[in-house]
């Protein structure tokens, strides 16, 4: 019984997760950023990859936990999005997860996440990545406003 209202809760809490990273990646993309999406460049984009992936793969080369290596993860997360803005911010959160699934969840090596306690340790990663990235390049762009004029 016990698993059943785990992975519901779990579920749950999911897909409210990807539902406001999909509010606030529709967000990014309406009048309110169209600026963001024009300074992307395709080589910022490999560098925030290429970050992501250093900082996972270093972590997991270290043999961090994995609440530890989510503590990194969101931290590279959140420097991307001040560096880069809003919608690197998003994408680092996007690839992080992913990298988060690989390296450090069970089974290891497999999008598939066994366990329904780290389906929710998932699901508050990108919670917290989103809306940190959210805070993060909305002040980055408050800061290049207020510097204009």
């Amino acid at each position: 019984m016990f698993t059943y209202v785990a992975g519901l809760a779990t579920g749950c809490l999911i897909g409210v997760c990807c539902t406001i990273l999909l509010l606030l990646l529709s967000a990014a993309l309406t009048d309110e950023y169209p600026h963001e999406l024009r300074k992307i460049s395709l080589l910022q984009l490999a560098a925030t990859g290429t970050g992501i992936f250093a900082v996972a793969y270093s972590a997991y080369y270290m043999n961090f936990e994995k609440s530890a290596a989510a503590l990194l993860l969101l931290l590279a997360v959140l420097g991307s999005a001040k560096i880069g803005g809003l919608v690197n911010g998003f994408i680092s959160a996007a690839l992080a997860a992913g990298m988060l699934c690989v390296l450090f969840l069970p089974p290891i090596g497999s999008l598939r996440i066994a366990e329904p306690s780290d389906r929710f340790v998932l699901s508050l990663f990108l919670i917290t990545a989103a809306l940190g990235s959210r805070l993060v390049g909305r002040t980055r762009e408050l800061a290049s406003q207020r510097q204009q004029s």
